[in-house]
């Protein structure tokens, strides 16, 4: 005899007179993702389901053994939820704040009902509110000594909507700064500001995961100008040495390890040098349109 997972409710288990093959070599041979929380947090995990558009169903076991979780995705949109007792919204509301437990999602799965219509955006921005009510977000939090990362993703960034005062603390992240470091540099209320940082990692715009990869897809190369020596602005000294080295084979990643600069440094000054055309760009424009300009 072997089990498998029952799909209409996550965390049972029904009986299935099989090969003998255990439940692990079946969960994965439908699997197409599975991680850690700890790693992928469920708000970014959700929205980038839906950007995939999608079809099966998001299994998410929690600390415990009794707490488990299911999100049912078809359409590129998410249409059911079961969170034990709940289902439905309120059932996403409980698990937006997990921030630790396992996942895998398996391609496919179809529903038993569909109990969710809202789009997952205002989901989101639900949770957040209903957070405003909930109990202190400083224990949600990550670790003080956390490092937090801003997303870049310009598609993303053009689907959330925060507060001026939400935005002013994302625009402190800068993959250097820890959520201690935040607390301090804003001079507000340590718990307006945790409840401001955890709505960030809720809607995905700052994360503890430092995602570069588009550094490796942008390659550019130094352009040749008419004018007279002289007639162009100086360069800073960090836009000289990436000028020099942008000679057509280079990755904006192998730039980078190579000057050992900050990252937003290297992106503010990448942005000057294509803006004002001293280099070209001759693979990564999609890249440098998402997570640069």
């Amino acid at each position: 005899m072997s089990t498998v997972v029952d799909a209409s409710s996550p965390g049972r288990r029904k009986s299935n007179g099989g090969d003998g093959k255990g439940e692990g070599s079946r969960v994965r041979s439908a699997a197409h993702m599975q991680g850690d929380l700890r790693d992928h947090a469920l708000p970014e995990l959700l929205q980038f389901l839906q950007t995939m558009r999608k079809k099966g169903q998001l299994l998410i076991e929690g600390d415990s053994a009794r707490q488990s979780a299911s999100v049912y995705f078809a359409g590129g949109r998410v249409v059911h939820a079961c969170c034990p007792p709940d289902q439905g919204e309120q059932a996403l509301y409980r698990m937006l704040h997990w921030r630790h437990g396992r996942f895998i999602f398996l391609a496919d799965a179809a529903p038993e009902q569909e109990t969710i219509h809202t789009d997952l955006r205002n989901l989101l921005l639900e949770g957040m509110r209903l957070l405003d009510e909930g109990p202190d977000p400083r224990q949600q939090l990550p670790p003080g000594i956390t490092v937090l990362h801003g997303e870049r993703d310009a598609h993303r960034l053009d689907q959330v909507r925060v507060t001026v005062r939400q935005w002013k603390l994302y625009a402190s992240v800068n993959g250097r700064r820890t959520i201690n470091d935040l607390m301090a540099l804003s001079g507000r209320d340590p718990l307006e500001v945790s409840r401001d940082l955890y709505h960030l990692l809720l809607s995905g715009l700052v994360s503890e995961r430092h995602d570069d990869a588009f550094f490796a897809a942008i390659v550019a190369v130094a352009t040749e100008h008419d004018e007279p020596y002289g007639t162009l602005p100086p360069l800073p000294i960090l836009s000289g040495h990436i000028l020099r080295l942008c000679d057509g084979q280079r990755s904006l990643q192998e730039i980078r390890d190579q000057l050992r600069c900050a990252e937003q440094d290297l992106i503010e000054e990448f942005r000057y040098l294509v803006r004002s055309r001293r280099v070209r760009l001759l693979a990564g424009l999609q890249e440098f349109e998402r997570y640069v300009r």
